[in-house]
C-alpha cells in the first residue's frame, strides 16, 4: 500500500502486536497481563487509530 507511519505509531503497532502474540499463543513466551497493561494497549490502539483515520482523510482528498 505504501503507507508511511510515524516512528511513534510504528512503535505503538509493535507494542500492540507484542501484546497480541504474547497473550494469544500458549508457551514459554506467553504472558498474563493486568489492567495497567490493558490500558497501555488501549492507548496504543487509539494512537494508531488516529493516524490511520488521518491517512484515510488525506487519501480521500488526494493529498497522498
Amino acid at each position: 500500500m505504501g503507507a508511511e507511519f510515524s516512528k511513534n505509531t510504528q512503535t505503538h503497532m509493535r507494542m500492540i502486536d507484542g501484546f497480541y502474540f504474547s497473550t494469544r499463543y500458549p508457551g514459554d513466551d506467553s504472558i498474563e497481563i493486568d489492567g495497567d497493561d490493558v490500558e497501555t494497549c488501549n492507548d496504543a490502539i487509539e494512537f494508531c487509530r488516529k493516524e490511520v483515520l488521518e491517512l484515510e482523510r488525506k487519501l480521500k482528498k488526494g493529498e497522498v
